[in-house]
């Protein structure tokens, strides 16, 4: 299949014509509205989980094939060739992000952290990460975290930037785990594709995310579901 085409999905509570005003998604994508290479495909006033959201989307390229680029409305992509930037990766790993781990432990709770003494968790050997993101409120960083030199094959990879071609989804039926509503997504993802033997892998691509995560009682409750499901 010849892609040259990007579905940039996403989802916010923001109404239809806050996106592009309110987001860091929407106004960095504002900028970008002279080029023809991409569709946004957004999720206005959305109350549906990620998952669902993004399957809905998978769905609508099982006849119109497309770059399916799944990211948050609180990621400010600060790159100026994101576009080819995105075609090169997906053309080298079946899927793609911008952070990520080379190794997956057994009940790893999130890409870049493992399991601790006394349950308590603590972030992967640096040798083991790969990628580097910004974190900030504009398309500023207030904080650039190198996690590890990008281009690396991992196993597991951060949910706020995903990216495959869409017929990767199709060929080998894989989709997002929908009792995984805003959290595990990513990770139950990355699991599916190592199950199929998928190659996964990190890019340079700059962007900035305003949200480094929050462990709050969905988040672990959403961890025993992700345990339960992978008999981890």
């Amino acid at each position: 299949m010849d892609y040259h085409k990007i579905w940039v999905v996403t989802a916010t509570p923001k109404k239809q014509n806050e996106f592009f005003s309110s987001t860091m998604l929407g106004k960095c994508l504002s900028l970008y509205k002279s080029q023809d290479y991409y569709q946004v495909k957004v999720a206005v006033e959305n109350k549906e989980s990620l998952s669902r959201v993004y399957n809905h989307f998978i769905e609508a390229t099982r006849n119109d094939p497309a770059i399916l680029l799944f990211v948050h409305d609180d990621v400010f992509i600060n790159d100026y060739l994101w576009g080819q930037q995105l075609l090169n990766a997906v053309n080298q790993f079946d899927l793609v992000g911008v952070v990520g781990n080379t190794q997956r432990q057994k009940g790893q709770p999130s890409w870049c952290h493992v399991p601790g003494a006394n349950n308590i968790t603590q972030r992967d050997d640096i040798n083991n990460l790969s990628g580097v993101i910004g974190y900030g409120n504009s398309g500023t960083p207030e904080l650039i975290d190198f996690w590890g030199y990008p281009m690396q094959p991992v196993k597991l990879l951060d949910g706020c930037f995903l990216a495959a071609k869409s017929h990767i989804f199709h060929q080998h039926n894989i989709r997002f785990d929908e009792r995984f509503q805003f959290h595990f997504y990513d990770v139950d993802l990355c699991r599916q594709f190592e199950a199929k033997s998928l190659s996964m892998g990190t890019w340079p691509i700059s962007i900035v995310h305003k949200s480094k995560g929050n462990y709050s009682e969905e988040y672990q409750q959403a961890y025993r579901q992700y345990l339960a499901k992978w008999n981890d």
